[in-house]
């Protein structure tokens, strides 16, 4: 697993584990070693559960953010890639599985190269939220998106066609009726005499 960092003062760091779970933190006993006064000794512990990461606060004084709100300490929190992913000196996280399988965290005002799909932008997701996904994401969302916007044209072709069918069947049965009736109005006086 590769994992680039962005720090709070512009610096980026890269690392390679290969452990399913790994510390992060200030202290030479945390796998991942960040010599940053923003972070604890031991700041925070990912792990990857059944294709799934998870983030854990290992009770740290500056805390970890998932989109701007603390998670709370000791536990395991599930680690979406569109949520915003903040703690000590680490401003980003971007984390490459080497499976062709891609998991970010990244603040909302870094332009991001992959998305998530429809179905996690609706916020739908269980305890055990998919953190990972295809590389081709972004591509699949566009075609969904002029997929969708096709659609709306064509419905609206189809209701123009609808309402213009309806308007001239609605003329012509009102010209059919009015000459029915005109047919059955008895005769005035001077149509009698003429």
């Amino acid at each position: 697993m590769r994992l680039h960092f962005k720090l709070i003062n512009g610096e980026e760091q890269d690392f390679t584990i290969d452990k399913p779970s790994f510390t992060i933190g200030r202290s030479s006993q945390a796998d991942i070693v960040i010599p940053h006064d923003g972070m604890s000794r031991k700041h925070c512990l990912i792990e990857n559960v059944g294709g799934k990461l998870f983030i854990t606060d290992l009770g740290s004084m500056n805390g970890v953010y998932l989109d701007d709100k603390r998670i709370q300490a000791d536990t395991p929190t599930p680690l979406p890639i569109y949520l915003n992913l903040s703690f000590g000196a680490v401003q980003s996280l971007q984390i490459d599985m080497e499976d062709s399988t891609r998991a970010y965290a990244r603040p909302s005002n870094l332009n991001a190269n992959t998305s998530a799909p429809e179905a996690l932008a609706e916020h739908n997701l269980t305890s055990t939220a998919t953190a990972l996904l295809p590389k081709k994401t972004k591509k699949a969302k566009v075609e969904i998106k002029k997929e969708t916007k096709k659609n709306v044209n064509f419905n609206m072709k189809n209701m123009f066609f609808l309402a213009l069918t309806l308007t001239f069947i609605a003329t012509v049965a009102f010209w059919a009726v009015r000459e029915k009736m005109a047919e059955d109005e008895p005769l005035t006086p001077e149509e009698m005499y003429e």
